[in-house]
């Protein structure tokens, strides 16, 4: 198995909201949500780890402004996957792949074609932001930052612009 000689982090934020979010006042407090946070690293593993994960997800009921938040360190394995995404490592890269499922009702989905959106190199992060229709109730918008670092820097999301962005933002009805 190969042995990476960079880290992985990947932040994932999710959104989520009812159509009495969709306008006005808790609108502008949905759309005020950070794409970026710092990344809490101290809940990685001490001793070895390689990549590491932190989700933030925000709901209408707290006003979006108080997260559940995880997050944890893995060892490393071939593929890893994220909400739509799949992460595919070999020893200098990691290929960022869209994965997506859309529920189209009664149990039946669509599987869009896998899709490659970018490769990060060490030192690399790329931002993908998409939305969709989560139930015929809930409506949802994902952040998941993805970057590839010799060293990490808790606030590299927040001070770096990302060099690379896949955007899938749709008109939600």
């Amino acid at each position: 198995m190969i042995q990476p000689r960079y880290k992985v982090v990947v932040q994932e934020i999710v959104i989520t909201w009812s159509k009495a979010s969709q306008g006005g006042l808790e609108a502008a407090k949905r759309n005020a949500v950070p794409q970026a946070f710092p990344l809490p690293l101290d809940k990685a593993d001490k001793v070895d780890w390689f990549l590491f994960e932190h989700q933030a997800f925000y709901h209408e009921r707290d006003e979006f402004t108080t997260p559940s938040e995880y997050g944890g360190s893995y060892r490393f394995g071939p593929v890893f996957n994220v909400k739509h995404l799949n992460l595919e490592f070999t020893e200098d890269i990691v290929s960022v792949v869209w994965a997506h499922e859309s529920p189209l009702g009664r149990g039946t989905k669509y599987v869009y074609p896998q899709k490659r959106l970018f490769t990060l190199q060490a030192e690399e992060w790329g931002k993908i932001v998409y939305n969709h229709k989560a139930s015929h109730i809930w409506y949802q918008k994902t952040v998941i930052n993805v970057g590839v670092f010799i060293k990490v820097d808790p606030n590299v999301f927040t001070q770096r612009e990302s060099t690379h962005t896949f955007n899938n933002i749709a008109q939600l009805y």
